[in-house]
């Protein structure tokens, strides 16, 4: 992807999470999947009371059976308290989603980018929630599951004098 690796991205908006559902979405693609970014779950079956709507960043589809085979999140990390909320969130949402899918998922990415290279976030926290589920906003149980979680970092810098954000590396995180 040009835009990321050799024009840059401006760091304003969403053009960064654009261009990383973006990637994972052609990745799947690319990799034989049905792939389609910003897709709602079904609300169906025990979980459909766990909130309105259950949006993923990109959800990866085996062409046979139909079912996901990846559900995906991106979201920007840079350390804070409130970056560590949000992937905190981020988790819940992808275990929703795999419930709401019928638990055919057993691969879930958290994918975050930084600005260079930053302390990462408590994986182990992360997967437990998954694990061992969690307690919704209408205090209802979402139990957890026995999903894959996996984490990568997207690592960006700067470009020379137009500071424009480019894509340095992705990084495979473990617990």
């Amino acid at each position: 992807m040009p835009i990321w690796t050799d024009w840059g991205l401006e760091n304003s908006g969403l053009s960064v999470h654009s261009t990383g559902t973006s990637l994972l979405t052609i990745l799947g693609s690319h990799l034989g999947c049905v792939a389609v970014a910003e897709l709602p779950a079904p609300s169906r079956g025990e979980y459909a009371y766990a909130g309105n709507e259950v949006r993923s960043d990109c959800v990866w589809f085996d062409k046979e059976t139909r079912n996901p085979l990846m559900i995906a999140e991106f979201e920007r990390y840079s350390g804070s308290a409130a970056d560590k909320m949000k992937l905190e969130g981020k988790m819940q949402n992808l275990l929703m989603a795999q419930h709401r899918w019928g638990d055919e998922s057993r691969q879930l990415v958290l994918a975050y980018w930084t600005i260079g290279l930053v302390s990462v976030p408590d994986h182990s926290s992360l997967r437990e929630i998954v694990a061992n589920g969690f307690t919704g906003l209408e205090r209802n149980r979402i139990f957890g599951s026995i999903a894959r979680v996996r984490f990568f970092q997207f690592v960006l810098g700067f470009s020379g004098e137009n500071k424009r954000l480019l894509l340095e590396t992705i990084v495979e995180r473990a617990a």
